[in-house]
């Protein structure tokens, strides 16, 4: 299982922390020193923008508001092969269900 760092964002404050992360066949890990691992499902996690030029990547989870931040080019390739719906649009949704509502 391949592990890399990353910083993690609760998305309640501004603050972000360290964390380490791990991807298996069901989810991605996040272990948080001395705090209690995270399991997102890959079927939830998205890529909230195109990685920059420098390679980092800022991930989420469908529907929620934690953000993690990831620099590792290597992890985030196996990630996406792991996780089909990673880059599907995570607000696609949500003009839709506005016109249909308006």
């Amino acid at each position: 299982m391949k592990e890399c760092t990353a910083r993690f964002s609760d998305g309640r404050t501004a603050a972000s922390r360290p964390v380490t992360l791990a991807v298996n066949d069901a989810a991605l890990i996040i272990r948080a020193n001395g705090g209690e691992d995270r399991a997102w499902p890959l079927a939830d996690l998205r890529l909230l923008m195109r990685p920059a030029r420098d390679g980092t990547a800022v991930l989420c989870r469908h529907g929620g508001d934690e953000r993690l931040i990831c620099g590792d080019a290597d992890f985030l390739a196996a990630l996406s092969a792991a996780a089909p719906a990673l880059r599907r649009d995570p607000y696609a949704h949500a003009t839709w269900r506005k016109l249909a509502i308006g």
